[in-house]
């Protein structure tokens, strides 16, 4: 059996002559900081006639083909919790792969993993593989060393503390050295279907470590009903329910709160966070859905990867802000988060203060609110 496996796996079918095919396998927030790229590809002379497959993570399927059908000719997905714990969809999703026949594959992540991504790119059967030069976050450096000779052209871009929107745009201005290409993330909004004015909070988050405490959402949202006429929506996936439930529940007799955790597709939740008058959220993807929308947004962390991913540039414009514990407001902040926190910091969620929250709020909203009474 094995040897049937390996055989399948060595197996190249002849490729076809101009089908493209574009990896991408991270997470949500990831996706919203390369999507852009896609109307480039597809515009550029060099591969404006191509055949483009996007081989995508399943996390965020829905969206991608809602928003990027136009750029993108066929779409395969991939659930990476399928392919890490089934012999048979991994077989299966590489077969898939093979029998695309692309001419060109493209791996644009920076933090390549050898199981997965350099895996599907070695088997792909591709004639021209092309990807990030890399980084060490997801791979050893022996293992870095093999999969590097699965690529026939590596592209590096500047090393630790890029954003990553820019990390992207470097790649692809190699890539596609003649076509204009994106300056920022840009989510597209329909017209507004929720008249009244409204506050989103998020509470959930990809890991515990990066939510912060019910409780402290909970003061904040007590304090944004008692000082505004602004309505509440709490928002999040079906995993977040539990934590917007002890959120919204305390609040439901005001009739000003609705909780939507679990009700929203992605596409729907950017819609819902691009119409709000401010979103205060963890770190996680909804705060690139409020930076793509122009969105007044207030990001809770604690120094994860800084530079990476937050906080956003300032010669963006965009409106995202950072709240984060009290070691990070230091006048050294640059030198500490770049030494201890590039990865996973040490500090605490727990240690933002509420009150820095909320003045943070008040700060941006009296810029278009009438307040009913003295803050506390």
């Amino acid at each position: 059996m094995w040897n049937l496996v390996k055989e399948v796996y060595n197996f190249r079918f002849p490729y076809r002559k101009k089908a493209l095919g574009i990896l991408k396998l991270d997470r949500i927030g990831d996706f919203l900081l390369f999507r852009n790229f896609l109307e480039a590809l597809r515009s550029d002379s060099t591969y404006k006639d191509y055949e483009i497959v996007l081989i995508g993570n399943s996390l965020w399927g829905e969206l991608a083909q809602k928003l990027d059908s136009e750029w993108v000719d066929k779409f395969l997905w991939i659930d990476l919790s399928k392919f890490e714990q089934s012999r048979k969809y991994r077989l299966l999703s590489i077969l898939k792969i093979k029998w695309l026949r692309l001419e060109v594959i493209i791996n644009p992540t920076r933090s390549r993993d050898f199981y997965i991504m350099d895996f599907l790119v070695k088997t792909s059967g591709a004639d021209e593989k092309i990807g990030h030069a890399g980084d060490f976050s997801n791979i050893n450096e022996i293992k870095k060393k093999e999969s590097d000779k699965y690529y026939s052209q590596l592209i590096a871009t500047q090393g630790e503390g890029q954003f990553e929107f820019y990390t992207n745009r470097e790649f692809f201005r190699v890539l596609l050295p003649h076509t204009k290409l994106p300056k920022a993330p840009l989510l597209p909004l329909e017209p507004r279907k929720i008249k009244e004015p409204y506050v989103i909070l998020f509470p959930g988050g990809s890991a515990s470590h990066k939510c912060w405490p019910a409780s402290n959402f909970l003061s904040v949202a007590r304090s944004i009903l008692t000082h505004t006429s602004l309505n509440l929506i709490i928002a999040g996936g079906g995993d977040d329910l539990i934590v917007a439930n002890l959120i919204s529940n305390p609040l439901l007799d005001t009739g000003r709160v609705k909780n939507l955790a679990g009700l929203t597709d992605l596409y729907q939740l950017s819609q819902l966070i691009g119409h709000a008058k401010l979103l205060l959220t963890n770190d996680t993807a909804a705060v690139h859905m409020g930076a793509a929308t122009g969105v007044q947004t207030i990001v809770l962390w604690k120094g994860d990867h800084y530079g990476r991913f937050l906080p956003y540039p300032e010669k963006m414009e965009l409106p995202v802000h950072t709240v984060v514990p009290s070691m990070l407001q230091r006048s050294d902040v640059v030198k500490f988060a770049y030494v201890s926190a590039q990865t996973v910091s040490k500090l605490q969620i727990e240690d933002i203060d509420p009150s820095d929250v909320e003045a943070k709020i008040f700060e941006l909203l009296e810029k278009g609110f009438e307040f009913k009474g003295e803050r506390s």
